[in-house]
């Protein structure tokens, strides 16, 4: 469905220690981009400013993962947005767990 994503953030340092805590260790790391396969993180700039209100969801293997994953950011000051658990309003065996980010953008173990 699509190739790669990319958001902007307005501080590469604060956004890299987020999603390093969130993802593990990034595939490729610059000055100006930090990469985990086909998602990645940017400098913000004046012509392309941090990206914000964005929704993102990334795969967990299971319950016990998602409760883990919250647990470590909720754990290292990071924002919660949605404790863990079902969500039946997307089907009956969804279940994730929301963080934002330091840009406000949420991120989702699912």
């Amino acid at each position: 469905m699509f190739d790669h994503v990319e958001i902007r953030v307005a501080d590469l340092k604060a956004g890299g220690d987020f999603y390093r805590l969130a993802l593990g260790p990034p595939g490729h790391e610059s000055e100006e981009v930090t990469e985990w396969g086909d998602f990645d993180i940017a400098q913000a700039s004046a012509e392309s400013p941090a990206t914000q209100r964005l929704h993102i969801g990334f795969a967990a293997h299971g319950r016990e993962e998602v409760d883990a994953w919250w647990k470590r950011m909720t754990g290292a000051g990071y924002a919660s947005d949605g404790d863990p658990g079902v969500r039946p309003q997307y089907n009956e065996t969804y279940y994730g767990a929301f963080v934002l980010d330091p840009d406000g953008n949420s991120g989702e173990y699912v």
